[in-house]
């Protein structure tokens, strides 16, 4: 195992955040919607993706990712063939694909997508 790797029993940890304070410019009345944003005095917290540990899901698959209150970010890296065991999501499920193309089964009917799939 790599220094990587995470053992596929190890608990989640929690993610790292910029040591830095992101850079914020005044903006009055902007970024506010009366009894819609309710949150202004609060700072966003700032994650890394790619400061993530590394998780290999099988030989083929690997997986970064960040969890939040009501999704999932996940970056994945797949080589040529890797494939991902049925499963469902709580939350909608959202997929970037930037490189290659991805077959998926989904009610029954193959769907295969990518940057190179018009």
């Amino acid at each position: 195992m790599s220094k990587t790797e995470i053992p596929a029993n190890a608990p989640p940890a929690m993610a790292p955040t910029l040591h830095t304070a992101p850079h914020v410019t005044e903006a009055p009345g902007r970024g506010i919607i009366p009894n819609v944003s309710q949150h202004t005095a609060a700072m966003p917290l700032l994650y890394q993706l790619d400061a993530q540990p590394m998780e290999q899901v099988s030989e083929l698959l690997q997986r970064q990712y960040l969890t939040g209150a009501n999704a999932t970010l996940v970056k994945w890296t797949a080589k040529k063939g890797a494939t991902v065991p049925l499963h469902h999501h709580a939350n909608e499920q959202i997929t970037w694909i930037t490189k290659g193309e991805a077959k998926s089964i989904r009610k029954g009917a193959n769907t295969c997508s990518g940057p190179a799939i018009s």
